[in-house]
């Protein structure tokens, strides 16, 4: 029986991807890796015998990587990772599929860029001409060698095959320690073969992306100051892996952190983990996690975002150092940080191999790393909140400003269309005036100018604040007063004044600066856009709130002059990944607001036969992550106080649910977590 391709479905797969875990057939595998630079150096693994992929037998969706003649089972390069790898039970496993292939997109021998290179320079020769061998200084009793055949390349271009000797079962090794200034690459203190395969694995799939979008979001929690707004602000150090998907890249980075223990109940109290997202984490804050964590007896835990905040591996954010930034990076991160956290904690609490039971917790695009944890490492969690999780990956997003319209009301809306007609006629006529007006002289590109227009209503609509648009427009109209004026009176006071957004920001010219700045994460969040989701919120062919000149090619155009040529976000992969809408997770709570134009990207459908829930929260300014931050969003309330929600009783009522959830779910967890896998 053949195995069907996993993007198209319908013609035999002839290679498998591991950095995708998908088997694609010639075609979409041309598609996936051959017009992407990046993507072009996934090792693919040819299937010389058709047959069934075999799913993983630990998370039951992945397609099996290795077999393990121990346990019996078959296993994902994700799942082996923590059991093998990342775990305590170390031995031999085989590879499913033995034989590598060459294709045109890949590199002979070395990979060139110095940033995938081994920083010694005798792990590149292992990885070529001979095996690799266990550092003399670990224990070696249970490390078994499996031959894996390999295919390699001489200076000629000929492929030939050898027979190499790889250790799979090498255990990190990990320390805890303040982070150095030197914001390089951190010291060669780990040595680790994660995956059995020739060069590094390099992933760029399309993820949740949410352009200019999701900077106000930023904007809005990097301008929080002031102990109440935070549960602790104490920066911890982790010494994280660079690359999850190299056998033979052992670099590391100082990846930040946040513990708060006031409320934890020890030693067995749950440990709530806290995900941060695509901004500068300075902190836990004081939201409505903390009222869970009391009621729960909970320890709070968050892990800051490689690349984000001072969490960066290299000294400048160029097109090739970015080449780590990825979703799936991240949840590997969290996974090895989670295993590191909870052995620290037994020795600090003087516990034996024990577990305490973790529930993930996150908003916008943590919360779809929280659905995709849950998803991908079900044995690490008891479950999920994934609060307006954008957990599928759209191309030209026209329903978000459809739904900008449908908040906005019909009254609210025909001002923003008119508002819109006229800015577009007077780009022509007046451009200079008009830039003036709103002051954004410095957006040289109009389509960066007209996403800044469009983004200051977006906000208000997003972030619980309806009428601080709406209430000025409407009246400016009926008193016949002049619509431009008023609108650009909106974005000065509130959208730039008081809710804090910067003008540059939309400038592409800065999102093209490649220095490493802690408190600017606006060029890696395009670089996520670009090479993982899109979420390229175009105007919708009618009827449209914002300019129709916000189109798709505007978007391409961005990325191709910011990252260079060949960055393309490839949204079927991403959405075959991690499954979309149809995300085949279980215990994972969806929670939106009905005035979020980003909840058409997230599940909005209940899988009670899966236990995934969904709820939507109805009111007239519920929008991005009511549920964990009330109404409005600017200022924060402190534990996401409700009482500003025009309906409290319908976030009240949704809250509700989640505390039962949690508490199903961890009681069910308490006799399960810690069995031999962990």
């Amino acid at each position: 029986m053949r195995t069907l391709c996993d993007s198209c479905e319908s013609a035999a797969a002839i290679v498998f991807c591991a950095a995708d875990e998908a088997a694609l057939c010639r075609a979409c595998d041309e598609k996936v890796h051959m017009c992407n630079k990046l993507a072009s150096r996934h090792v693919r693994v040819g299937l010389a015998t058709p047959s069934d992929v075999p799913r993983c037998d630990i998370c039951e969706n992945a397609p099996a990587f290795f077999y393990c003649e121990i346990d019996g089972s078959s296993l994902c390069l994700q799942c082996d990772m923590i059991v093998h790898v990342g775990g305590k039970r170390t031995h031999g496993r085989y590879l499913l599929f033995r034989q590598r292939v060459e294709f045109p997109g890949d590199k002979p021998g070395n990979i060139e860029d110095p940033a995938s290179q081994p920083v010694d320079p005798s792990e590149t020769r292992r990885g070529q001409n001979q095996p690799a061998k266990p550092t003399m200084g670990e224990n070696q009793q249970n490390h078994k060698l499996s031959p894996v055949q390999v295919v390699d390349a001489n200076a000629d271009g000929h492929v030939k095959m050898d027979t190499k000797m790889i250790d799979l079962n090498m255990k990190p090794h990990r320390t805890h320690g303040q982070a150095s200034n030197n914001q390089g690459m951190a010291p060669l203190t780990m040595r680790l073969s994660k995956a059995v395969v020739s060069v590094s694995l390099l992933f760029l799939v399309a993820l949740s992306g949410f352009a200019h979008g999701f900077v106000a979001s930023r904007t809005l929690f990097n301008r929080l100051s002031g102990s109440s707004n935070y549960l602790t602000t104490k920066e911890l150090w982790f010494d994280q892996t660079l690359d999850h998907f190299s056998p033979y890249d052992h670099r590391q980075f100082k990846q930040r952190y946040y513990e708060y223990l006031d409320n934890f109940q020890a030693p067995d109290g749950p440990i709530f983990l806290k995900i941060c997202g695509e901004s500068s984490c300075n902190g836990i804050s004081n939201d409505y996690l903390s009222v869970l964590s009391k009621k729960f007896g909970a320890a709070v835990v968050s892990l800051e975002h490689r690349y984000y905040g001072k969490s960066t591996p290299f000294n400048s954010h160029t097109t090739e150092n970015l080449k780590y930034l990825s979703s799936k990076q991240a949840l590997f991160d969290l996974a090895v940080f989670r295993q590191w956290y909870q052995e620290s904690l037994n020795l600090k609490k003087n516990k034996a191999a024990a577990e305490n039971p973790w529930f993930v917790f996150g908003v916008s695009y943590s919360g779809a790393l929280s659905a995709w944890f849950r998803l991908k490492f079900p044995h690490l969690t008891c479950g999920s909140l994934a609060s307006s999780a954008v957990v599928l990956a759209v191309y030209n997003y026209t329903d978000f400003d459809k739904q900008v319209g449908e908040s906005a009301g019909p009254e609210c809306k025909a001002v923003l269309q008119e508002i819109t007609q006229i800015v577009d006629q007077k780009l022509t006529s007046n451009k200079k005036g008009l830039k003036e007006q709103f002051g954004a002289s410095e957006l040289e590109i109009d389509g960066d100018f007209l996403y800044f227009l469009a983004d200051a209503a977006v906000v208000a609509f997003q972030y619980g604040n309806p009428d601080t648009l709406c209430n000025p427009l409407v009246e400016a109209k009926k008193a016949g007063e002049d619509l431009v004026a008023a609108y650009a009176k909106y974005v000065k006071d509130y959208y730039v004044d008081t809710f804090g957004v910067s003008v540059e920001t939309y400038d592409q010219k800065h999102l093209k600066n490649t220095a490493v700045n802690e408190g600017d994460s606006d060029r890696l969040w395009w670089f996520q856009v670009c090479t993982e989701v899109a979420y390229f919120q175009v105007a919708p062919s009618n009827d449209s709130v914002r300019s129709s000149k916000v189109d798709t090619q505007y978007h391409l155009d961005l990325c191709k002059n910011v990252f260079g040529e060949g960055i393309y976000p490839d949204v079927d992969m991403t959405n075959i990944y991690y499954g979309g809408t149809k995300i085949a997770g279980s215990k994972i709570v969806f929670t939106n607001g009905s005035q979020d134009p980003w909840r058409h990207a997230s599940k909005q459908t209940s899988s009670p036969e899966a236990e995934m829930p969904s709820y939507l929260i109805t009111c007239h300014n519920c929008g991005h992550g009511t549920d964990m931050r009330g109404c409005p969003q600017s200022p924060l309330m402190i534990e996401g106080n409700a009482q500003n929600c025009s309906a409290p009783d319908a976030v009240h009522k949704v809250r509700q649910h989640i505390i039962e959830h949690i508490d199903l779910w961890l009681s069910q967890c308490k006799s399960t977590v810690g069995r031999s896998s962990m």
